[in-house]
């Protein structure tokens, strides 16, 4: 896999085609560490990769799903393609807060960005 935007990442966490390994931690991010990264992300500064694996019938790994509250939808309705399935290996944190930011997929809180108010520091 060369590399997603983040459209294309929104669509597999969607899918349900992104799960997370069960030795990797839980999600523990704060809301600020959120907020902090999603304003970081306006401001179109580095963020850091991800590392995904794909998934295969050789490697079957204990996972869940991103801790993230994913709606049924139609895009949900539609099997993933084995070769779009991934583990997240690094980047958990972030990619979960990705999701529930842009999907608005927290259960307890809902995010905004005030798009013009465009401080730079």
């Amino acid at each position: 896999m060369d590399g997603y935007g983040l459209n294309e990442l929104l669509d597999l966490a969607r899918r349900g085609a992104l799960t997370i390994p069960r030795f990797q931690r839980r999600f523990i991010w704060k809301p600020s560490q959120t907020t902090l990264l999603a304003d970081s992300m306006s401001r179109s500064y580095p963020i850091g990769s991800l590392l995904l694996l794909s998934k295969n019938s050789e490697l079957k790994l204990n996972a869940c799903p991103i801790e993230a509250e994913i709606h049924s939808s139609e895009n949900n309705n539609q099997m993933s393609n084995v070769d779009d399935e991934y583990y997240v290996l690094d980047g958990q944190q972030r990619l979960t807060s990705i999701v529930r930011v842009f999907l608005n997929m927290d259960k307890e809180r809902c995010y905004y960005i005030d798009l013009k108010n465009t401080r730079t520091t």
